[in-house]
């Protein structure tokens, strides 16, 4: 099911027009700085299964690049978070499954390669 928020986001603010955008990723608008706030799940941190990081859920490097090339914002700024993540959870309870270390390996060779118009928050 498509994230309909997202959608009108995309599309009255950025002029992007997709037919869906993952329900499970939320985004937010404001001053050519587009943030995307992830779930739990997606990085390993929820109950039950996480997700496949080829998953809608967690492909935000493939969100971020489709953004980018479908809106004429040349300025935007794209901001990842996830919800309810903290910098000091690395080294406390985390899952055992080792999806955070490699999502956070994701993010930060992302921001490696494209920092000029991407970054993450971690409170």
């Amino acid at each position: 099911m498509a994230n309909q928020d997202a959608v009108k986001i995309l599309k009255e603010n950025l002029g992007v027009k997709l037919r869906a955008f993952p329900r499970d990723i939320t985004i937010a608008y404001d001053d050519s700085k587009l943030t995307m706030t992830l779930l739990p799940k997606a990085v390993g941190l929820g109950k039950g299964d996480a997700v496949n990081m080829q998953d809608n859920a967690a492909a935000f490097e493939a969100w971020c690049f489709i953004i980018k090339a479908k809106t004429s914002i040349d300025d935007l700024i794209i901001k990842l978070d996830v919800e309810g993540l903290t910098s000091d959870m690395y080294d406390k309870d985390i899952p055992s499954t080792g999806h955070l270390g490699r999502f956070l390996y994701r993010i930060l060779k992302f921001k490696e390669q494209y920092g000029k118009w991407f970054s993450y928050l971690m409170n």
